[in-house]
């Protein structure tokens, strides 16, 4: 009897594949192992997902598995099932999925190098064969390379058309050959004991809230929980819900939404936990992800934390998924595969039948609204009171850069020696450069946008792709000037705080102008108050380590206000919100805003601290617009090289959701607001449904009838 192998692969397709599995697997091929089998030209590492007796209906010829790679199953049945709901969820491949949850080196790859053919062996003996010819037969008699090594290798003109030559005439061909991993025995290296603390930060109001929490852990029903608190007030919580897990016998799942706070984390994880708890990214050298990954196959782990990709980690047996900051959108992954890790960190619990716990200062408005219904939202900033003095200033009413009471505001502290902190979420000196006579204004080759103006180092940067040049101050179309256009940036600041205070010492952090290393260092430096003004952008309030200061500015928050995104209102909310955090508590400490936008409810309800109201009044709007929470909105996103055949596609997608006749609404097609993106045009459409399942039903027909590369976006 014959048996056959479901499997799927890591490609961008939503659909399983036959294989026929030879005699000699036959007792040992099980579902959750991986094969190497063919796929159309290559060899691919494919993960089945069953195996069965049933020939298929179609008389068609079926290819064989090529190798069984595992003797016994890397993937549980539960991990299977879990992915492929995520899977479904987000209309991405269930392949992918799985190739993103192992450690890099378990993928076995294919490439494409050059081999010398017997015709190509006797023609080196000759006399006749010189040259590059001769250099490039020499170079691969002694093994097959790939044709950019040779390139490198080489480093000689014309070699392509050479050696498209010496193919035609039999001396080369193509073949293609498996990049195996090599077999490495890994030994894991042990850290010495950590001195554990005891742990004493849980008040009577802390302790109530993880009592409550509790109480759901171990009874084997998915439950899920919310915490509104500062973090200081999070993290007791936290880790008496882990401890509690652990007595219970099971593990958990700690989601951080950057790696910066994962190390912060498991710090202090090492110091309550000792050796229970690894820390699972994507920085983390092949050797030690590896590693890593294994001790927690094999159960050696009882706490896992880090970004997103956490998620997908092999731990078994959990009863506890904890997802912090849960606001923050770099849960969401973008790149296909294309899944939420918040929802699925739902998803996973409910497989589980774990318990959910998600804590955050500023929580999203659809899961405050979804949670504080079922009466599992735990509201501890509600007692809070802020003693600093807040203020709001009007940009309108003030000339310059820096209005008269921030600038005041900054000279009283450097009077007094304090540290400031300025947040303005604007990079660079001049969002473009501009030519003064005909209007040209350098745009990105890659990315059609135009390139922010950096006056350090006199740079032209795109925010999107970071393809960078040298910025030209004479016009290349009339050699006109070149002048700053659009609004000002960071750099503009800057030397506006240099020229009304020379003798302070000024930093600034943002992404495109400080490397990782300097970003430590002058963190360091304002720390130990070698910095007298620390300025930065949005990035620098997710630095946890910095300490809290007695003058907080931000300027004009409000450019987040102008995205095209529904919710740009509760960004700008939470952005302030964050500001917030860094003010050391105190009747002598200020924040300050300064704005054109200073009635804006976002803004003006951030500063005064009106929380309730800033979420009454937003679910009020989307509830109003039809946005979600009170809706299903999906976006999907065509791109391509070629912008007629996407913007094609894209009405082809209009005419199968007419004809499907769903109770949808249907905007677009259009530009997606980053028209073209690394090369590629992109023309999206927005579905919204009041029905999960009619948004379903709209999709798959999509995912079905149109064969082009999208991405879904999904959000609820």
């Amino acid at each position: 009897m014959s048996l056959f192998a479901e499997v799927v692969l890591p490609v961008p397709l939503r659909k399983s594949f036959l294989y026929v599995v030879p005699e000699k697997y036959g007792k040992e091929i099980k579902k959750g192992v991986r094969v190497l089998v063919p796929f159309r030209k290559n060899l691919l590492t494919g993960y089945v997902i069953a195996v069965t007796e049933r020939a298929p209906l179609e008389n068609i010829a079926l290819k064989e598995i090529k190798e069984l790679l595992d003797a016994d199953p890397i993937f549980s049945a539960s991990f299977l099932s879990f992915t492929r709901r995520l899977s479904d969820h987000y209309y991405s491949s269930w392949g992918e999925v799985l190739q993103i949850s192992l450690p890099p080196s378990y993928t076995i790859k294919t490439r494409v190098v050059l081999a010398v053919c017997e015709k190509g062996k006797e023609y080196l003996k000759k006399e006749t064969c010189r040259g590059l010819e001769r250099e490039v037969l020499k170079s691969l008699i002694k093994r097959p390379y790939t044709e950019n090594y040779l390139r490198r290798k080489l480093k000689a003109n014309g070699l392509s058309s050479l050696i498209s030559r010496m193919e035609e005439k039999g001396l080369l061909k193509r073949q293609r050959e498996l990049r195996r991993p090599l077999e490495r025995e890994w030994s894991v290296k042990r850290s010495s004991p950590a001195q554990l603390e005891m742990d004493y930060s849980l008040d009577s109001t802390l302790g109530e809230t993880a009592d409550r929490i509790k109480k759901a852990l171990g009874k084997g029903a998915f439950c899920s929980f919310l915490i509104a608190a500062a973090k200081e007030k999070r993290e007791p919580i936290y880790m008496a819900l882990i401890k509690e897990a652990i007595a219970s016998g099971l593990k958990t799942l700690f989601l951080v939404p950057e790696i910066e706070f994962a190390d912060r984390i498991l710090n202090e994880f090492k110091k309550k936990l000792g050796e229970n708890a690894a820390f699972l990214h994507s920085r983390l050298s092949e050797k030690q992800r590896e590693l890593t990954w294994k001790g927690i196959r094999n159960g050696e782990t009882k706490v896992v934390a880090g970004p997103r990709s956490v998620l997908l980690s092999p731990i078994e047996n959990v009863g506890l998924i904890i997802v912090d900051e849960e606001e923050d959108d770099s849960y969401y992954q973008r790149e296909n595969p294309v899944y939420d890790a918040r929802v699925g960190a739902r998803l996973r619990a409910e497989q589980e039948k774990a318990v959910l716990v998600y804590g955050s200062e500023s929580p999203s408005v659809g899961l405050l609204y979804q949670l504080k219904k079922n009466d599992r939202f735990f509201d501890l900033n509600r007692n809070r009171k802020s003693r600093f003095m807040r203020d709001i200033i009007d940009s309108r009413k003030h000339a310059g850069i820096l209005s008269r009471p921030m600038k005041e505001g900054i000279k009283k502290r450097i009077k007094k020696k304090e540290p400031v902190l300025l947040f303005f979420n604007r990079q660079g000196y001049a969002s473009s450069l501009v030519c003064s006579r005909c209007d040209y204004t350098p745009k990105c080759r890659h990315c059609e946008a135009l390139l922010t103006y950096y006056k350090k180092g006199q740079k032209l940067i795109c925010r999107y792709c970071h393809y960078s040049e040298d910025a030209i101050m004479k016009c290349p179309e009339c050699g006109a000037r070149m002048v700053p256009g659009g609004g000002f940036g960071m750099e503009v600041l800057e030397e506006e705080l240099k020229k009304n205070f020379p003798e302070s010492r000024i930093e600034s952090i943002y992404k495109s102008a400080v490397k990782k290393a300097q970003e430590g260092k002058i963190v360091k430096d304002y720390k130990e108050r070698k910095i007298d003004i620390l300025l930065g952008t949005q990035m620098l309030s997710h630095m946890p380590e910095l300490p809290p200061s007695c003058f907080v500015g931000i300027f004009y928050p409000e450019s987040i206000l102008r995205l095209a995104d529904f919710k740009a209102g509760y960004k700008t909310f939470r952005y302030i919100r964050e500001t917030m955090a860094f003010v050391k508590n105190d009747r002598d400490s200020e924040f300050l805003v300064q704005t054109y936008l200073p009635n804006s409810y976002p803004i003006n309800h951030a500063v005064s601290e009106k929380i309730p109201s800033f979420y009454e009044h937003e679910l009020k709007n989307r509830r109003l617009m039809g946005y979600p929470p009170f809706s299903f909105l999906a976006e999907v996103l065509f791109y391509g090289r070629n912008l007629r055949s996407i913007a094609r596609k894209s009405r082809t997608l209009l005419d199968v959701l007419k004809r499907s006749k769903n109770h949808i609404e249907i905007l677009g097609p259009s530009f997606a607001p980053i028209r073209k993106l690394r090369g590629s045009s992109r023309v999206q459409v927005i579905i919204k449904s009041k029905e999960r399942s009619t948004l379903d039903r709209a999709l798959e027909k999509i995912s079905k009838e149109i064969r082009t590369k999208k991405s879904i976006f999904i959000y609820e």
